[in-house]
């Protein structure tokens, strides 16, 4: 059942109803967020980055499926950390 299908059926109050859906999240390794990822991955494993940026692809996900993500301030603190690191000409 789709996401989308999941919260109509929770607003009908028949949500308990439905079994809620395993997410999968399907990444293209071709994309260039994905390999730059990757590439930072492989020069440091250990890198935070990675876990934070990660995180912040997983959130996008959600987000465009119309669902909602479990913590929105964390996902604006790596938002905002990104435009940072950008702005200062970092990562």
């Amino acid at each position: 059942m789709s996401a989308h299908m999941e919260r109509l059926m929770q607003r009908l109050g028949r949500g308990e109803e439905v079994k809620p859906a395993k997410r999968i999240l399907e990444l293209n390794p071709d994309h260039p967020a994905v390999q730059a990822l990757e590439q930072m991955r492989q020069r440091k494993a250990d890198d935070p980055r990675v876990v934070a940026y990660g995180r912040l692809l997983y959130d996008q996900a959600v987000i465009a499926e119309g669902s909602r993500i479990r913590d929105p301030a964390a996902f604006a603190k790596r938002v905002n950390e990104l435009i940072a690191g950008a702005a200062a000409g970092g990562p």
